[in-house]
């Protein structure tokens, strides 16, 4: 993925390779488990200071095969459940760290889950049945817990940091932001 991630404007890239996570268990893809993931990325915020910047975690245990990091066996169950786990935990880290006064959380999948469509889904969610995909969006300047039922696409995550940062953008009939009301 590193060419496809310097092309998209990535700065920094880190990977398995990085001497961080030698001492971490390997499993899906041949990538560290969420939790070396997480505890790296806060030396990493820490390291960073102040921003403006933008950091991407992938993680991959709630992947295809679904290992579970404590055993090493395939459970669907068990690997959702340290994958939250350790997703819930990060975001308690960061909010003990004050991060939430001048930054914002988007956890998302990076695609549908790999199961087939179920009937009545398309009737269900409308024309992006599809390719739903999960998106949880930690941002405590928004007035309330809310749900937001908007069709957005994987581009619009970049014009939406934009809007985020207050730099003008022009929305129209094909582009939208997640900040907007």
């Amino acid at each position: 993925k590193d060419q496809w991630l310097k092309g998209a404007g990535f700065d920094e890239l880190e990977g398995n390779e990085n001497p961080y996570y030698q001492a971490w268990p390997k499993l899906v893809c041949g990538a560290a488990v969420d939790e070396a993931l997480y505890r790296r990325s806060l030396d990493w915020i820490r390291d960073a200071g102040a921003g403006p910047w933008f950091l991407t975690i992938e993680t991959v245990t709630s992947h295809i095969p679904y290992l579970d990091p404590a055993t090493g066996q395939m459970n669907v169950e068990a690997s959702f459940r340290y994958a939250d786990r350790w997703a819930t935990w990060f975001e308690r880290e960061l909010e003990q760290r004050g991060f939430f006064e001048h930054g914002v959380l988007l956890i998302t999948g990076d695609h549908r889950a790999m199961v087939p469509i179920e009937p009545g889904e398309k009737e269900r969610f409308g024309i992006g049945y599809s390719s739903r995909v999960p998106l949880v969006l930690v941002d405590k300047h928004r007035p309330a817990a809310e749900r937001i039922d908007g069709l957005f696409k994987q581009s619009d995550l970049a014009v939406s940091f934009q809007h985020w940062l207050g730099e003008r953008v022009a929305l129209g009939k094909f582009q939208a932001s997640l900040f907007e009301d």
